[in-house]
């Protein structure tokens, strides 16, 4: 609930205790991985947890998806494109599809990128904006960031 409702904080918080309490919870790690990521200054503790819920459950597109936005968030792009690649793989999201065409334009893969934004934007209705310099139309609303894959 304290995700959903915006408070970061206290739903990190929650998920310490939970993974304190159940080590391997990969939907706590999981998710802690992606709020802790998704900050301005991610550290190496997202990656940690990233690869704690791996270790458990390696085929899980959503787990795999954090990684790849644990890494690309470090800026170890190569290594997000590749966790990135196996997750829409397995369920290619809107969300993930996304993730991983930010990580091919990090990475240098412009063609592989803008191509990805472009297979993203016609596949989902209110998938994430493309970048102005890729828009051919007015921007749709961007969703509520709701990244538990």
């Amino acid at each position: 609930m304290e995700q959903l409702s915006g408070n970061k904080d206290t739903a990190v918080q929650y998920y310490r205790k939970v993974v304190t309490a159940d080590p391997k919870n990969v939907v706590a790690l999981n998710n802690l991985a992606a709020l802790l990521s998704d900050t301005p200054d991610p550290n190496d503790e997202a990656l940690k947890y990233a690869q704690q819920a791996i270790a458990i459950n390696p085929q899980a597109a959503a787990v795999l998806d954090t990684a790849g936005f644990a890494y690309y968030r470090k800026g170890i792009y190569p290594t997000a494109v590749k966790y990135l690649e196996s997750s829409v793989a397995k369920d290619g999201t809107a969300l993930r599809r996304y993730h991983l065409a930010m990580a091919y334009l990090k990475a240098g893969q412009q063609a592989r990128g803008r191509e990805a934004l472009q297979v993203r934007s016609k596949d989902e209705p209110g998938s994430p904006p493309k970048p102005k310099s890729l828009r051919t139309s007015s921007p749709t609303p961007s969703p509520p960031d709701n990244r538990r894959r």
